[in-house]
């Protein structure tokens, strides 16, 4: 059975005009199995359009090569998208007339047309949303990272508040902070709890940046290793003490401002005092080659914090510098 080419009826394939309408039909029709499909071109076309797989199946080779040659561009994709439109959304009687000497064909499946019209639609909400999603998550950690910050510097006006409330304290504990401030959706670690050297640091979940406060209260997002405990590479030096016959050494840090017993106890004696400024010496040695100074930070207010200041007396403290010594020349 075919088509009626005037009222796009179904007649049978040897009628020589319409029962229907009377038009005549062409008698060097096509036959079934060369009648080009719309919706088996139009199938071609959005799937394999860039590959040119539908110009070969209209009979068009030619274009179909050129299809194939410049697939590589996305161009023929562009131009086979459009063609798909027009294939598709063609009228029965045009497609007929163009590829089938004018017998109609069954109209395009209605699948088709849906497709090709949601097809669109998903492509530009997926170019939007590959444009909105990036800018969201940005600023939705800067508002993180605003957070963390906000509470890292709550943390430090606890600090604050304890060592007031606290004159004589030289060392702050998390207890101590966690009790001022508990309401915190930062991860905040006290990395050095004495008032002179204050280092906390805060990391977020949603940032991406560990910020850190010293005892002055400035942010950074760097390690920041406090003045009172960086060392200074210098020769120790007598120092009358103003309110003592006692002398006192100094060592790499400034002993007017030593607070906690470890210090003082460098400051009281040379032998100490000596392997502090020998130890500073090794240290920047050591921090201008390696490629990661922050570990080595992080590394040596571990060994002050864990092993130099739990010292009691000088032949301990001494042994505890020796130690780390002969550990940082071997880098």
């Amino acid at each position: 059975m075919v088509f009626c080419r005037g009222c796009g009826k179904e007649i049978h394939e040897t009628a020589p005009t319409c029962p229907h309408c009377g038009a005549p039909q062409s008698a060097q029709g096509l036959s079934s199995t060369s009648l080009k499909s719309q919706t088996v071109a139009g199938l071609l076309c959005a799937f394999l359009g860039a590959f040119g797989a539908h110009r070969f199946y209209l009979g068009k080779i030619a274009s179909g090569v050129l299809y194939l040659l410049f697939c590589w561009t996305g161009i023929p994709s562009l131009i086979a998208f459009i063609e798909l439109i027009i294939i598709v959304f063609s009228s029965p009687q045009k497609w007929a007339a163009k590829y089938n000497n004018g017998q109609l064909m069954p109209p395009v499946n209605v699948f088709l047309k849906v497709l090709v019209l949601i097809v669109p639609v998903i492509f530009i909400i997926g170019i939007l949303a590959a444009i909105a999603i990036p800018q969201f998550s940005a600023y939705r950690a800067k508002s993180y990272c605003a957070l963390s910050k906000a509470e890292l510097k709550t943390a430090y006006t606890c600090a604050q508040a304890f060592f007031a409330d606290n004159p004589t304290a030289t060392n702050l504990s998390s207890v101590q902070l966690d009790a001022c401030n508990s309401s915190t959706t930062s991860a905040i670690e006290i990395i050095s709890g004495h008032p002179n050297n204050l280092i906390i640091s805060s990391k977020h979940g949603g940032c991406k940046t560990t910020y850190y406060i010293n005892s002055e209260g400035y942010i950074s997002e760097e390690l920041p290793y406090s003045s009172a405990q960086e060392p200074e590479a210098s020769a120790p030096t007598a120092v009358p003490d103003q309110t003592s016959e006692m002398t006192v050494w100094s060592p790499s840090f400034d002993c007017t401002k030593a607070s906690s017993n470890a210090e003082l106890l460098i400051c009281s004696s040379e032998e100490l005092a000596t392997a502090d400024v020998a130890l500073a010496q090794v240290y920047e040695a050591v921090m201008s080659r390696t490629d990661d100074k922050q570990a080595l930070k992080r590394e040596q207010l571990a060994w002050l914090k864990n092993e130099r200041d739990v010292c009691t007396d000088e032949d301990a403290m001494l042994k505890v510098y020796q130690e780390r010594i002969e550990q940082l020349s071997t880098r």
